[in-house]
């Protein structure tokens, strides 16, 4: 089965990613995922994208928080791990809260409201993108693109 790359912000979408991370699993698929990293010798970032590059699929949960950026550094890790994996010409799928979903406050992080807004712009404009309204919708909508890619990869094997 297919190693399946998991990203996006931590801390406002944990219980989405571990739905989405069971999910995965619950079908025969290898998810990776930063939950899985211990103390080692490579940066976070590096680990990070290493991980997308020896993945077979990206799978890119976006809400409204842009996310760390490392010191040093002008783009978002979550970003960095997107476009490595878009570079590579991975498949990425994209799933995206709806504007109109209910959402706290505490997990919109206004800071850097215009960076998330023109990323989400442009993977909408480059990607069929998935909207969610809840995590259970996330996974659902998560296990059947991931089950459609496995069906087309194998009838065209």
């Amino acid at each position: 089965m297919a190693k399946i790359y998991v990203s996006s912000t931590f801390n406002d979408l944990q219980e989405f990613r571990e739905q989405v991370r069971t999910s995965l699993r619950s079908m025969g698929h290898e998810d990776i995922a930063m939950e899985y990293y211990s103390a080692g010798e490579k940066r976070p970032v590096d680990k990070c994208l290493a991980d997308v590059a020896t993945a077979d699929i990206y799978v890119g949960i976006f809400a409204l928080r842009y996310g760390y950026i490392p010191k040093g550094q002008k783009k978002s890790v979550t970003e960095q791990e997107y476009r490595k994996a878009f570079e590579l010409n991975k498949p990425c799928f994209i799933f995206m809260l709806k504007e109109d979903a209910p959402w706290p406050p505490n997990r919109i992080e206004f800071k850097y409201y215009d960076r998330i807004s023109k990323f989400r712009k442009e993977l909408c404009d480059r990607h069929m993108v998935g909207l969610f309204i809840d995590k259970n919708d996330l996974a659902k909508q998560v296990t059947a693109a991931i089950y459609n890619w496995a069906w087309l990869w194998c009838i065209n094997q």
